[in-house]
């Protein structure tokens, strides 16, 4: 008899990074030449995977020996993303308690953009939509303000 073992159960999934993040952005699957690894999400995007838990940034080049800086802090080339939880995430535009929250600029939230009146919340409309989570602040979020948003990802 065949079986399958879980990849995964809990907690975040670690991604390799083609770009810079900064911990607290949301990130996508990267493409071109940062195909197979993490990028931060671009406005209103489709395909967030998650909210990156730390800085990371891509794999550094090899120092050659005309290098007259010696950085000791290298930055991790992988970043653990979170696709469940919930996160003080900071907001792009005001975002009320109970809003629905998609990508904005820089990776951060801001409040899902009106529908059209035939929109329903059915779990198509809502992957169509990029949502990425909800307001759970009690008094929403004031804009550049950092406020709790529950992930709706998994």
């Amino acid at each position: 008899m065949g079986g399958i073992v879980e990849v995964f159960k809990h907690g975040p999934i670690t991604y390799p990074v083609g770009a810079a993040i900064t911990g607290g952005q949301f990130v996508m699957p990267g493409s071109g030449g940062t195909a197979g690894k993490v990028i931060p999400a671009t406005a209103d995007t489709l395909t967030a995977l998650g909210l990156a838990l730390t800085d990371a940034a891509p794999e550094p080049s090899v120092p050659t020996a005309s290098s007259l800086a010696i950085d000791i802090h290298i930055p991790r080339g992988d970043v653990a993303v979170a696709h469940h939880g919930v996160f003080r995430i900071k907001a792009v535009g005001a975002i009320a308690f109970g809003a629905y929250v998609s990508v904005a600029t820089g990776g951060l939230v801001k409040t899902l953009a009106a529908a059209g009146a035939t929109y329903d919340e059915d779990e198509v409309n809502f992957n169509t939509r990029g949502v990425v989570g909800i307001c759970v602040e009690p008094l929403g979020i004031a804009d550049t303000a950092r406020g709790k948003i529950r992930l709706k990802l998994s």
